[in-house]
Order: C-alpha cells, then sequence, then structure tokens
C-alpha cells in the first residue's frame, strides 16, 4: 500500500485484516491521520532492498529448484549488495 492506494476504503480493509496501516496521508486530505514515520521509514528501505534484487536476473525469475539453493542465493545477493554500498 502506497499513497495512491490511501483511500479510507483500503485503509479500513487493511485494518480489518490485522495489517498496521504505516502510509502518510496524502497532503491534500481535509482530515489527515497519525502515522508512524519511522515505520514508514523503515518500510520504504525494505521496498528500496526489494527493488535492488530484482537487478538479479536469477532470482527475478527463480532458476534454482530447490527452496534451499533459492534462500542461498538471496542470502549471497543480499551480502553483496551490502558490500557493493560500503
Amino acid at each position: 500500500m502506497d499513497r495512491a492506494c490511501e483511500g479510507d476504503d483500503i485503509r479500513n480493509l487493511a485494518t480489518a485484516l490485522g495489517f498496521r496501516v504505516v502510509v502518510p496521508p496524502h497532503p491534500y486530505r481535509r482530515k489527515p491521520w497519525a502515522y508512524d514515520r519511522e515505520r514508514y521509514r523503515w518500510r520504504n528501505a525494505g521496498e528500496r532492498q526489494r527493488r535492488r534484487l530484482k537487478d538479479y536476473h536469477r532470482l527475478r525469475i527463480r532458476l534454482d529448484k530447490l527452496d534451499m539453493m533459492y534462500g542461498a542465493f538471496v542470502l549471497w545477493a543480499l551480502i553483496f549488495e551490502a558490500l557493493r554500498l560500503m
């Protein structure tokens, strides 16, 4: 969920399903709600990390047949990205 889907109906549905809504309200909204900025910041960082992992073709099309091998390659890609960002 992001700002494009921040309507009341979607927020109420997400809350009813047990999700914590951390999306900030649209700036022009008449009755904005409070949201946890720190949690939103962490959510954003997680989404950016998943986007960087999509650069690895092997992860994107899931070439590995075994879950263990897929998990190992995800771990390798995370380590490689951490070293690249240093």
